[in-house]
């Protein structure tokens, strides 16, 4: 379970966008079930009272494939909890995750999950929760090595731990269908050539 930072735009509109571009084809598909099990387990753990005092039945039961809390001390799980603005990030970045797989399979449908994704999304609009609230300005980090998980990691230091976990850990599966392969992993790839 993970949520990756890898844009480091600060324009909403665009780091959402941009975030969903850069992942991999493999986790454009993986990363939506995994965004959905942390909002579902936020969601589960009541984290933000006043938010889900208001939670509509329609979002609360789930109308697509069936997801029960889990994992819930994760890093990200746990940084999903503190706030209604992570909250809100994990969602609308599940949301461009999806939009980003209709783009790269066009002909597949829909994902499982982003009938409810986007009523989620559309929930939190309605709630003044929008796509241009200020960007977190901390992130959880859960790589394999222990020492460097967090649940209150710096933008900017966040995105070189999951760009440099991404390369190192990734990259035998690493492919971008219908996109180009992001300018800092190229970057990465000369580093390593040279």
């Amino acid at each position: 379970m993970n949520i990756f930072i890898l844009s480091e735009e600060i324009d909403p509109q665009v780091h959402y966008r941009q975030n969903a571009e850069f992942h991999c084809d493999k986790h454009v598909v993986k990363m939506i079930a995994e965004s959905a099990q942390i909002l579902v387990t936020a969601l589960h753990g009541k984290a933000y009272p006043e938010f889900g005092t208001y939670i509509p039945d329609s979002l609360a039961n789930f109308p697509c494939k069936p997801l029960s809390s889990g994992h819930a001390k994760h890093p990200c799980v746990e940084w999903t909890c503190k706030s209604i603005i992570h909250f809100n990030y994990v969602a609308r970045l599940a949301q461009a995750l999806c939009n980003e797989h209709q783009y790269r399979y066009p002909l597949s449908c829909d994902h499982t999950y982003s009938r409810w994704i986007d009523m989620l999304v559309s929930y939190l609009t309605r709630c003044g929760i929008g796509q241009n609230i200020q960007l977190p300005t901390q992130f959880a980090v859960a790589v394999k090595n222990v020492t460097l998980r967090s649940t209150a990691t710096p933008h900017l230091d966040a995105l070189r731990i999951y760009r440099e976990y991404y390369f190192k850990d990734k990259k035998g599966f690493a492919t971008w269908r219908r996109r180009q392969k992001p300018v800092w992993w190229l970057l990465m790839e000369d580093a390593q050539a040279n």
